[in-house]
């Protein structure tokens, strides 16, 4: 997801691609890399883990949080926006969680 951020700021534009692609690919790898018993907390985690990153994208781009307007503007094209890489991401933790489970491993 950081990688995702960078990306995008390097290319001057708001949360876009780049983001999107890290949250999938970061939480594809997560979810490959912990272990059963903890796979849980990683298939809950990719709405979490984007809102958390949008909100700290915003204050590092903004300078600090002065305006609440800006906020609630800000958290609404994150909801519309963000929904296809969030449920991407979620279908993703899903589908790898199923196999893993299914497959013992």
């Amino acid at each position: 997801m950081v990688v995702g951020i960078l990306v995008d700021s390097l290319r001057g534009q708001q949360l876009g691609t780049g983001f999107d692609l890290g949250i999938i690919i970061g939480s594809a790898v997560a979810i490959i890399a912990v272990r059963r018993s903890a796979m849980f907390w990683i298939v809950v985690s990719p709405p979490l883990v984007y809102s958390i990153g949008a909100g700290v994208s915003l204050y590092l781009r903004s300078g600090g949080l002065h305006d609440r307007g800006v906020l609630i503007d800000a958290a609404t094209n994150w909801l519309v926006y963000g929904f296809p890489a969030i449920a991407a991401a979620s279908a993703s933790v899903l589908i790898i969680a199923g196999v893993r489970l299914i497959t013992r491993k």
